[in-house]
């Protein structure tokens, strides 16, 4: 139902934000306070996922674990859907031991963000704005029947977002919404999402339990 494709897509999103958090760490080796560096990291990850990106400031500490704050993400929508982006983090930290960037898959110690918006949306053709890939037809929006998307390479231990707000629009139906805080964590023996708000303003509490694989 809407609400586990809202729990289910929040993971996904957070698998996404981490490979950009991988993707910009490597390129922070270089020069970690170039705008022009930033704004061009954030512009060929865009272009991997099909989606513009743009981010506001990052930060890094070096060392044996290596750690990453990013300010203003916004991931815009694909083309042909509302013009609100897809998602907003206000803040976000994440860390990561250097020898699990060695190979994939790539595990984070842990996620923070604060000030999280989603907006999910699928068309009353069936096309959605949750499938990531390249800049292509395809990539722009997947239908109904095509959600087998190809799990990211990366792993999470622990994620916590506070205040979140995810949106869940579907064809011409009113726009579901869940807001409230999300927390992730991740085992070898299998993966928790929970979160605690409202749903439309009603109260609720939602936990999410699968192996860690289902969980993306």
């Amino acid at each position: 139902d809407g609400r586990l494709t809202a729990l289910k897509w929040v993971t996904r999103t957070l698998m996404v934000l981490a490979m950009l958090v991988l993707s910009l760490t490597v390129a922070l080796w270089a020069a970690k306070d170039s705008d022009w560096l930033r704004e061009t990291v954030a512009a060929a990850v865009g272009k991997a996922i099909g989606r513009s990106i743009t981010l506001a400031s990052w930060d890094i500490g070096l060392g044996s674990t290596i750690t990453l704050e990013l300010e203003g993400l916004s991931v815009a929508q694909p083309e042909g859907f509302d013009a609100k982006p897809f998602a907003q983090v206000k803040s976000a930290i994440a860390s990561v031991q250097v020898s699990e960037l060695l190979k994939p898959p790539y595990r984070f110690n842990e996620l923070r963000a604060e000030g999280v918006e989603l907006h999910l949306q699928r068309l009353s053709d069936g096309r959605n704005n949750w499938k990531f890939g390249t800049d292509s037809p395809k990539a722009r929006g997947s239908t109904a029947g095509d959600d087998r998307d190809a799990v990211l390479p990366v792993l999470l231990d622990q994620a916590e977002l506070v205040g979140v707000a995810v949106s869940f629009a579907e064809g011409d139906q009113p726009p579901r919404r869940i807001e409230g805080d999300v927390t992730l964590e991740t085992t070898a023996g299998g993966a928790s999402l929970r979160i605690d708000g409202e749903v439309n303003c009603h109260a609720m509490g939602a936990l999410l339990t699968a192996r860690p694989l289902e969980a993306l």
